[in-house]
Formats: C-alpha cells, sequence, structure tokens
C-alpha cells in the first residue's frame, strides 16, 4: 500500500468517524473495508515515531472495533468488546 493510498484511507476514515455520534457504530457506513483501514492505520504507526500522532493512531486502531455489523446489536455489542481487547493485544504483540 503506498503512502497516497494510506493517506487516502485515513483521511476518510477519520471524516466518517468525526460525523458518528454513537458509541457502536454501522461498519456499513466505513468509507473502505475495515480491514484495508486496519491495513492502513498499521502502516501509519509502523511508519510514525513515538509520540503524540502515533499514540492516536494506535487509539484509532482499537477503537475501530466500535464498528459491527448492527444486524444484531446484541452481538454486535459483544463483539465489539471483543475485538478491541484482541486489537489492543495485537498492538503489544507487534509492540507498536
Amino acid at each position: 500500500m503506498s503512502p497516497e493510498e494510506i493517506d487516502s484511507i485515513l483521511q476518510a476514515y477519520g471524516t466518517v468517524v468525526l460525523e458518528q455520534r454513537e458509541f457502536l457504530c454501522d461498519a456499513a457506513k466505513l468509507p473502505f473495508p475495515k480491514s484495508l483501514i486496519k491495513q492502513a492505520l498499521l502502516a501509519a504507526i509502523r511508519a510514525s515515531p513515538p509520540g503524540d500522532a502515533r499514540e492516536s493512531l494506535k487509539s484509532s486502531y482499537v477503537t475501530i472495533a466500535d464498528w459491527q455489523d448492527l444486524t444484531d446489536p446484541n452481538a454486535a455489542a459483544a463483539e465489539m468488546a471483543a475485538e478491541a481487547k484482541s486489537l489492543l493485544e495485537e498492538l503489544r504483540t507487534l509492540r507498536l
């Protein structure tokens, strides 16, 4: 993924995030597939030096778990919690 693609994906994702007012968000409203946004976030985290910007990207990586398939809200809430835990553990494992 090129730096331009990463920037485009993250800008589009950031715009959608700023428009959301719900704690649990509909993944269908994401501008790109969730997996692609995660890839872009990880690439940006790896490319960023330690500091506030990197910490913000790491927070965005974990909070992408807020975006779930909302066809079953009860299942979505459980999935959100499990995914957030998994993403946080992934960052720790990668030492990012």
